[in-house]
């Protein structure tokens, strides 16, 4: 088994008007969409990429831990590819699963 990490974001959801709004206020984003499910892969894209950029320039660790996020530790399979990842996403939270080299 591999062990990997995973982040759990919390994440709002609601419609103030005609556009759908979600934000991640861990990660400072906030996005608007037509409809729920457009919204949500933007939500876990953006996501996604903020937490690859953090990696490569190697700032996830300090950014973390100024944002109260802490790394949880699971055992199983292979990471999931993108399409199984985002079926993770709920309304109220997204678990994003980290490589780790352990």
């Amino acid at each position: 088994m591999t062990r990997r990490a995973f982040v759990r974001l919390s994440i709002e959801i609601s419609k103030p008007g005609q556009l759908w709004q979600g934000k991640c206020e861990q990660m400072g984003i906030i996005l608007q969409a037509h409809d729920p499910e457009e919204l949500e892969g933007a939500l876990f894209e953006n996501i996604t990429l903020f937490l690859n950029t953090l990696d490569e320039h190697g700032d996830s660790a300090s950014f973390f831990q100024r944002n109260g996020i802490s790394l949880e530790f699971d055992e199983g399979e292979e990471t999931p590819n993108f399409e199984e990842a985002q079926t993770m996403v709920t309304q109220k939270d997204m678990r994003i699963l980290l490589p780790v080299g352990v």
